[in-house]
């Protein structure tokens, strides 16, 4: 069984955490595959994990709000990484909405 791991809007990291050692401590995560899957994989539905809750070695202000979709015979999860003073209400409905069509697209 193979994962896949999609990643885009990195760039865009700059200008959502406070500091630099933040983002290069989200873009160690982001790098390391097996990491992502195991963040995704303690996952179910549409989910908050919040940086300690990811069994991170040490306090990091990252929180990942994700949500799963049907594939054709899998499940797949989309998510947003970002701070943890993100607007959770506004993610997560872009989440499920993400979802959802995705769901829609590629799961008949």
């Amino acid at each position: 069984h193979t994962a896949d791991i999609y990643v885009g809007g990195t760039r865009q990291m700059a200008t959502v955490f406070d500091n630099l050692a933040t983002v290069h401590r989200v873009l160690e995560v982001l790098e390391g595959e097996a990491r992502m899957l195991e963040i995704f994989a303690g996952a179910a539905g549409t989910s908050i994990q919040l940086g300690t809750e990811m069994g991170m070695s040490e306090d990091v202000d990252m929180a990942v709000v994700s949500s799963s979709f049907l594939s054709k015979s899998s499940v797949g999860r989309v998510g947003v990484i970002g701070p943890m003073r993100m607007n959770y209400k506004k993610v997560i409905s872009t989440v499920e909405s993400v979802s959802r069509e995705l769901g829609d697209r590629i799961g008949s």
